[in-house]
C-alpha cells in the first residue's frame, strides 16, 4: 500500500496509548452477504452457513451473530482501542 509505520512508531514513542481519536464512537456495518471463509453465520447446532447457502431468515435473525474473519478482525480493533470504539453492530 505504499506506506510507512512512521506515525504508529511516533505514537508508541509518545506513549499515547490510552488517547481517545474518535471519541467513543459506535458502528453499524451492514454485512453484505456470506463470503466464506471472511463473512459467516453459524447455527446454535454449529452448521457454518456460508456462500453455499442461500440467504435465508437466519442471514436477518440478529441471534444468530455473523462471524469470520472480518467480524474477528474487527472485534480484535475494537479490543485494541481501548473504549475509542465503543460498539460495532453488524
Amino acid at each position: 500500500c505504499n506506506s510507512t509505520d512512521y506515525f504508529w512508531q511516533q505514537q508508541q514513542q509518545l506513549g499515547s496509548s490510552n488517547v481517545s481519536v474518535i471519541g467513543g464512537i459506535n458502528i453499524t456495518a451492514a454485512i453484505p452477504d456470506y463470503q466464506y471463509p471472511t463473512l459467516n453465520k453459524r447455527l446454535p447446532d454449529g452448521t457454518e452457513l456460508n456462500h453455499q447457502y442461500e440467504r435465508g431468515d437466519e442471514y436477518f435473525d440478529d441471534s444468530v451473530p455473523f462471524g469470520g474473519i472480518y467480524i474477528e478482525y474487527i472485534n480484535s480493533v475494537v479490543k485494541i482501542s481501548n473504549g475509542d470504539i465503543q460498539n460495532v453492530t453488524f
